[in-house]
């Protein structure tokens, strides 16, 4: 069985880019590596753009408070089968 907790997966039908869309809770985060939210890990690079959030912010506040806040992920599927995030953006609760 599969178990998803979304709160929103978006993708348009034309999209040919493997680039999609998500809202969900903050899973783990390592700015230097990583961030994970509803279990789908994608790589975060210097080119991984942060709006209205600090990355270095999200992970102490992560590790130091135990804090899950609600994110807006817009991210890219690469041909070898791992995900790259775009663009990260804090949404209200």
């Amino acid at each position: 069985s599969v178990f998803l907790e979304a709160v929103k997966i978006e993708r348009d039908d034309d999209d040919t880019d493997n680039e999609y869309q998500m809202t969900g809770r903050l899973g783990e985060i390592n700015c230097s590596v990583s961030i994970t939210v509803l279990g789908v890990r994608m790589d975060l690079t210097s080119a991984t753009e942060f709006d209205d959030v600090n990355c270095s912010q999200l992970e102490s506040d992560s590790r130091d408070r135990g804090l899950r806040p609600l994110l807006e992920v817009e991210y890219i599927k690469r041909n070898d089968g791992t995900f790259w995030a775009e663009e990260i953006e804090l949404e209200d609760d």
